[in-house]
């Protein structure tokens, strides 16, 4: 990057400058140098990878690129965090490291927007071959495209700006502002909104970029990276902020607290030039900046991803309350579930059908469930992406994380679509489901669905389910 930035900007200046930087390996034990040369001491170099740093030459000596493994930062147990595999050579020895890209802004070429779009591009291109990888010289040819002035030396660009950009380069991103949040009277501020989006859109494994502006001030805003969310969880924040629901059970009506999972949390892990690489900051104070808090939301969706996590959640709400399908209404087996805590807890992220299927299908946290468990999950239609509601109970969320209820709903469907975006509904009274081809019928908010499997009478083959993990990772050894 920095040589890019140096034959389009830098050397058009009168004084020289240097072009060539610096690069520091990082490795966890001290290594002797004859044992790079020898095919059978080699590994000593490739098994004790910590990372490396590149430096720039310029008087400010920003750091280009640096991918740092943060497993050896002692943050491992911490949180939980998106990252890739690099590979680097160290006279020509490959080493191979799990990072997320980390870089500074050098103040003329690249500002903070920048910085905030090389690293989303480094870290996609690197992950998923859909995307190509970009330099500065690119963001800059992108950036006279859509604004009104000379963009050298820059000042930096909008969130609008970037969005063009992200448009541009094959993304389909979604914007979300903090002062367009709806207003309703449940007691939940906009800001609790804008919290669970991004919630929602880091449990699904997506990295989100997030613009920072003072309150109450014209001063220059800034832009970072969120990549995760600590293990953490805030049960008062969360109880404070349920929704309480009437329902009937064994022709009793009673109260059923339902809690957004994304009200547990309150601490990300950020990637922001102005601060180490997976800094773990609050919500409310995710810059280092005083008076600032988050006012956009930027997130670089794949291009047939549809339905955003706002209208992916209304819903799921509207399947849990419905009068024949709703997992909390006419059901005795949740008072068994439930265990005398009238609390359950929803989850809603985006995952791939293809890992969502082998997860199901193979993973030992699911071995305990019935063939006809691992059949319906393995035959199912599913588009490439989906978005996907578990339900829990509030003991086993927080103790076992093992789920009740799922709903799966089509990703590619939209807004407009409402129920006819759902795919399948798993109860412990049945499993339900239905084709693409095949078209819901509502009359009075009672669903006409397919149960493809009835629990009833068969109790021992129905089993709570694991939660799926395979969005978010603890860092692990290189």
């Amino acid at each position: 990057n920095f040589r890019d930035s140096y034959y389009t900007f830098f050397s058009n200046k009168h004084f020289e400058m240097e072009r060539n930087c610096i690069r520091i390996s990082l490795f966890k034990s001290l290594l002797c140098f004859r044992d790079l040369w020898d095919l059978k001491t080699q590994n000593k170099l490739t098994d004790n990878v910590i990372g490396m740093i590149i430096i720039s030459p310029l008087n400010i000596r920003h750091i280009v690129k640096a991918l740092i493994n943060p497993f050896y930062l002692n943050l491992s147990d911490q949180y939980y965090v998106r990252l890739s595999k690099y590979t680097f050579h160290v006279y020509g020895i490959k080493c191979v490291v799990e990072a997320f890209p980390y870089q500074t802004q050098d103040n003329e070429t690249t500002r903070c927007a920048e910085v905030t779009l090389l690293n989303i591009l480094d870290y996609y291109s690197n992950t998923y071959k859909e995307y190509k990888n970009a330099v500065p010289s690119v963001i800059i040819d992108l950036e006279k495209k859509h604004c009104h002035e000379r963009v050298l030396p820059s000042q930096g660009i909008n969130y609008k700006i970037l969005c063009k950009i992200l448009y541009d380069l094959e993304f389909s991103p979604k914007i979300y502002n903090l002062q367009s949040m709806n207003k309703d009277f449940s007691g939940i501020t906009k800001k609790d909104k804008l919290r669970r989006i991004l919630y929602r859109y880091i449990e699904s494994g997506i990295i989100v970029a997030v613009n920072v502006e003072p309150k109450n001030t014209n001063t220059p805003g800034h832009s970072l990276l969120c990549i995760g969310h600590t293990k953490k969880i805030k049960k008062e924040n969360a109880n404070k902020k349920c929704e309480h629901f009437p329902v009937k059970i064994n022709k009793k009506i009673t109260e059923i607290d339902i809690i957004d999972s994304a009200d547990f949390y309150d601490e990300f892990v950020v990637i922001d030039d102005n601060q180490s690489p997976y800094t773990i900051q609050e919500f409310s104070k995710m810059s280092i900046y005083k008076n600032m808090e988050v006012s956009n939301l930027a997130v670089p969706l794949y291009k047939r991803m549809f339905l955003d996590a706002s209208d992916a959640y209304n819903i799921v709400m509207s399947i849990i309350k419905d009068k024949k399908f709703g997992i909390i209404n006419n059901n005795e087996d949740l008072v068994n579930i439930l265990n005398g805590n009238n609390k359950i807890v929803t989850r809603l992220f985006l995952a791939s059908s293809r890992s969502y299927k082998n997860f199901k299908i193979c993973d030992k946290e699911n071995e305990i469930q019935s063939d006809v468990y691992r059949m319906f999950y393995g035959t199912i239609l599913l588009p490439q992406f989906i978005w996907v509601c578990e339900i829990y109970s509030y003991d086993k969320y927080l103790k076992d994380h093992l789920a009740f209820g799922e709903i799966i709903i089509d990703a590619t469907s939209s807004s407009k679509n409402g129920l006819q975006g759902i795919i399948s509904i798993n109860l412990p009274s049945g499993i339900y489901s239905r084709n693409p081809g095949d078209k819901i019928y509502s009359s009075n908010e009672i669903l006409d669905f397919i149960k493809i499997y009835d629990y009833t009478g068969e109790t021992n083959n129905w089993r709570e389910f694991k939660g799926y993990n395979r969005n978010l990772f603890i860092p692990q050894k290189s």
